[in-house]
């Protein structure tokens, strides 16, 4: 307990308490305005309305809160550094252990002050927003109590590499490259299944094509285009095997 008391009086001087109120209030204030500017854009979306609220307005968010981790971690360790405090904590009746675990608890808090700023708005654009009913409680609650723990190991690892570089800049650089890593390996995964998704759509597309022109012929089902070209309409390129010219159609 003394020792979360002397981290607590060290870390007031760091410049981590404003830094994570701003990340709490920041998320909230671009919630609430981007709701307020783009409501019936947000609403008229192909999507649920509790989809909009947590994909539209919660992206952005926990973007902005990676972002407020990776700096407070690096903030946090940076002033132990200085004045070679770090190497006096060793003569101190302190484990570097304990110390790791009072910063860690810490910032754990400030982020979940700041998380409770952000889903307290979140909450209000639900609750007199959305549709009648469409709102979630405990859909929001588990989505924040997600997106919270799953940001643990990225602050217990900011932490662990901010202890091991002096100069602030190489964790900071180490985060943010991460970051932008992780949000481009999840971005190609997207893409990646929904460009499986749409080819076999595809597939079964073109194989329900071929059944109806095994039993009723190839001209019982074309595109649409094809009829504006009575010669073109009139080629069955799979059962003819030909090739035909340019010249062929253009006469």
């Amino acid at each position: 307990m003394r020792t979360f008391a002397i981290e607590l009086r060290k870390e007031k001087r760091t410049g981590i308490f404003p830094l994570m109120f701003a990340v709490g209030i920041l998320g909230a204030a671009y919630a609430l305005v981007n709701f307020i500017v783009r409501k019936d854009t947000l609403l008229n979306l192909p999507l649920a309305p509790m989809d909009v609220l947590l994909t539209q307005l919660y992206g952005m968010i926990m973007v902005l809160n990676m972002f407020g981790i990776i700096v407070a971690a690096c903030m946090i360790y940076n002033m132990e550094f200085k004045g070679s405090a770090v190497k006096k904590m060793y003569m101190l009746p302190m484990s570097v252990s304990s110390m790791y675990l009072c910063k860690f608890i810490i910032l754990t808090i400030l982020f979940f002050i700041a998380v409770c700023f952000q889903n307290f708005a979140l909450a209000q654009i639900g609750i007199t927003d959305l549709p009648q009913g469409a709102f979630e409680l405990d859909t929001l609650i588990k989505f924040a109590g997600y997106s919270f723990i799953t940001a643990m190991p990225v602050l217990s690892f900011m932490l662990f590499v901010s202890s091991r570089f002096e100069n602030m800049w190489v964790p900071l650089g180490v985060g943010v490259a991460g970051f932008l890593s992780g949000m481009a390996l999840a971005t190609s995964d997207v893409a990646l299944f929904s460009s499986v998704e749409k080819r076999e759509k595809q597939m079964k597309m073109d194989s329900a094509v071929d059944e109806i022109r095994r039993r009723f012929g190839f001209y019982s089902i074309q595109r649409g285009i094809m009829y504006r070209d009575r010669i073109l309409s009139a080629v069955n390129a799979k059962e003819e095997h030909t090739v035909h010219p340019h010249g062929y159609y253009s006469g």
